[in-house]
């Protein structure tokens, strides 16, 4: 009998015992859970507002980069060239992603670079690079360059930081009710946008937004001449997937132009039309040009012949013949098919 209840006794002990082990075990793992979850979180935040943007006003932005370190920049459209020099091409690890990401680790200390970056509509942009030695209190945050025309068009990048990107088929904004008519030229603009406190007055003034998806698909709606050169740019500066959609857009024949319709340095490229389309009444023409010379040629509209209502050009500087940017694109804009339009003066 005593055995039995010093038994009973020593079971109920042990019971107690494993019971109490196994309340601190539980709330020992609730701790720890509790600080992952915490130490989660906290990295989750630091990701998230690990962002610093830069507004695009065209004028070269400056991003230090600490030696041996990678860092991100995010660009508002995809990227089809980057040019940089060969002492920063030989001391820099780079990795460009369809999108627009670009991925940079300079592997040596050097003084501030330039980049000379172009986008599928042919914008440039200017960025400085300087690759700080080891030590140096340099920022490790993504970049996310920001650029007005782009954003306010509805292509730029929307939550930044947050992965999304920008719209590749986007396109400058539709007609909403929101939309006013303004300027004598009847160039119209969404009047409540607050994305359009980015853009300068005259952008302001002059951005025209009528794509042909409004439902006025009428050939007298106002064409867009920025939305016409980045529909034929991204026809040879890009996959397919990048072609924006518009509407109206039909392809018509176009023959190869006369030499003299380039007043400048026609002598000095190699031109060849490569497509016309026909939008709302206008026409926009994909030209192929090539340097011809050992000496850069710089871009100059005023050049070109004829009765010309715009141009756009993808680099704003044709380098020397076998070099890297010896070849560019153009996209002319005209009233009449093309080769009727630079005969017209």
């Amino acid at each position: 009998m005593h055995k039995l209840v010093t038994c009973k006794l020593i079971k109920s002990e042990l019971s107690s015992y494993l019971i109490s082990l196994l309340n601190r075990l539980l709330n020992g793992l609730l701790k720890k859970s509790s600080v992952i979850m915490l130490l989660f979180l906290s990295c989750f935040n630091n990701n998230a507002l690990a962002v610093e943007n830069m507004l695009w006003q065209g004028n070269p932005l400056y991003i230090p980069i600490l030696v041996n370190t990678e860092r991100r920049i995010d660009f508002p459209e995809p990227i089809v060239d980057i040019n940089m020099s060969a002492y920063q091409k030989n001391n820099s690890a780079v990795l460009l992603t369809p999108e627009g990401r670009l991925f940079f680790k300079p592997t040596a200390v050097y003084a501030p670079a330039r980049l000379k970056v172009i986008s599928i509509t042919g914008t440039l942009y200017l960025v400085d690079i300087e690759s700080k030695p080891e030590g140096s209190e340099t920022s490790s945050k993504t970049i996310v360059i920001i650029d007005p025309v782009i954003h306010a068009a509805g292509g730029g990048m929307s939550g930044a930081g947050t992965g999304n990107r920008p719209n590749a088929n986007a396109m400058p904004l539709s007609n909403t009710p929101n939309q006013a008519a303004i300027g004598a030229d009847g160039a119209r603009i969404v009047a409540t946008n607050p994305d359009l406190d980015y853009l300068p007055d005259f952008l302001r003034k002059d951005m025209s937004i009528n794509n042909g998806s409004s439902g006025n698909n009428s050939s007298n709606a106002a064409p867009d001449y920025i939305a016409m050169s980045r529909y034929a740019l991204a026809h040879f500066a890009g996959p397919a997937r990048l072609i924006p959609k518009i509407g109206n857009a039909s392809q018509v024949k176009v023959k190869q132009p006369s030499k003299n319709w380039i007043r400048i340095a026609g002598g000095s490229l190699e031109i060849k039309a490569l497509a016309q389309w026909s939008i709302n009444g206008h026409f926009v023409t994909a030209i192929y040009v090539r340097n011809k010379t050992s000496r850069a040629i710089e871009f100059d509209p005023r050049g070109i012949r004829g009765d010309i209502k715009f141009v756009g050009a993808m680099h704003t500087y044709l380098e020397p013949r076998g070099t890297n940017g010896d070849e560019g694109l153009w996209a002319i804009v005209t009233a009449e098919p093309f080769n009727l339009a630079i005969n017209a003066k």
